[in-house]
């Protein structure tokens, strides 16, 4: 009988689990890249910018938008 209280938590533990990974995979990775909006992305630099694009495999377009804050790039991933 060892091995019911196991059971019955195992069974209690797996959609823990299974919401826990689905909540990862849905939410983006971690970067400094923050959405705008109509598909405009800002990073701190160029090369930030340029390797958020790649991983999506797209090219870059940096945008010259005015009131861009010092510092930052605002981009397009086409």
């Amino acid at each position: 009988m060892p091995t019911r209280p196991m059971k019955s938590s195992a069974v209690l533990l797996l959609p823990v689990l299974s919401l826990l990974m689905l909540t990862g995979c849905a939410l983006p990775a971690s970067t400094g890249v923050i959405r705008l909006g109509d598909g405009v992305l800002q990073a701190q630099n160029p090369e930030e910018a340029e390797t958020f694009c790649r991983t999506t495999g797209d090219p870059i377009r940096l945008l010259e938008l005015p009131g861009t804050p010092a510092h930052r790039v605002r981009f397009r991933c086409d």
